[in-house]
């Protein structure tokens, strides 16, 4: 197994790292909408999304990757109720474009730094 950490990337404020690499899959720890200066992004669940996926395109540009070697994502959204669930797929669905990997939407009483959305996500290398 091989530990991922980004150059790019803030390290991690709890002890953890980026990702854990072994045989063909890249198990990506949660992101959270995390600008330079490691506070979370003002604008609400649509601004952190967009902020994750942002994140998520460095990891997978750095692992010499891209959104079709996504083969699962885990997405926690607090207050889970039909507009936040709506403004997020809205942001999703522009990001991930034609590709459809499996997916599970969770949600969840709170998430670090307060944050609206978290998303951890499996990638193969090909």
């Amino acid at each position: 197994m091989q530990l991922i950490q980004s150059k790019q990337l803030k390290k991690s404020f709890a002890p953890y790292s980026k990702g854990a690499a072994t045989g063909d899959l890249i198990f990506f720890s949660g992101q959270v909408a995390l600008n330079d200066d490691g506070d979370l992004v003002t604008g609400g669940i649509e601004a952190e999304a967009q902020k994750i996926f942002e994140n998520i395109n460095i990891l997978l540009n750095e692992n010499n990757l891209n959104i079709s070697n996504i083969a699962k994502l885990n997405i926690y959204i607090t207050k889970m109720n039909e507009e936040n669930f709506s403004k997020f797929n809205q942001v999703y669905t522009n990001w991930v474009g034609l590709h459809r990997p499996a997916r599970t939407a969770i949600g969840v009483f709170s998430l670090p730094k307060n944050g609206n959305v978290e998303i951890e996500f499996i990638a193969e290398k090909v």
